[in-house]
C-alpha cells in the first residue's frame, strides 16, 4: 500500500498492489513505481522498509522516475556472510 503522507495535504492511499505470499517484496518496487508513475502520483521520496531496497533499486528510481528511494538496506543476509570459511 502507498500513502501519501505531506504534513500539509491529506494523507491518501494512492496505491494497492496484491501478490501471491511468496512474491518477494523486492520485486514490486519497480512495478509500484511504474503504476505511480501513470497516476502521476509518484513521489519525490518514496519511504520503504527494507524488503523493498537493494542496491539496484536505489539508483534505478533515481533513474527512471525521479524517486529517492529511503529504506534500510539489507547486508549480509547472503550464507556465504554469515559463515566465516566463504570469505577466505
Amino acid at each position: 500500500m502507498t500513502e501519501s503522507c505531506d504534513d500539509d495535504t491529506p494523507h491518501l492511499i494512492t496505491h494497492v498492489e496484491t501478490t501471491s505470499a511468496t512474491q518477494p517484496d523486492v520485486e514490486m518496487t519497480e512495478p509500484i513505481h511504474r503504476a505511480l508513475s501513470v497516476k502521476d502520483a509518484l513521489p519525490k521520496e518514496h519511504l520503504v522498509d527494507n524488503g523493498y531496497v537493494s542496491a539496484d533499486l536505489l539508483i534505478k528510481s533515481q533513474d527512471h522516475y525521479h524517486v529517492e528511494l529511503v529504506g534500510p538496506v539489507r547486508y549480509g543476509n547472503h550464507w556465504q556472510a554469515k559463515e566465516d570459511t566463504a570469505m577466505q
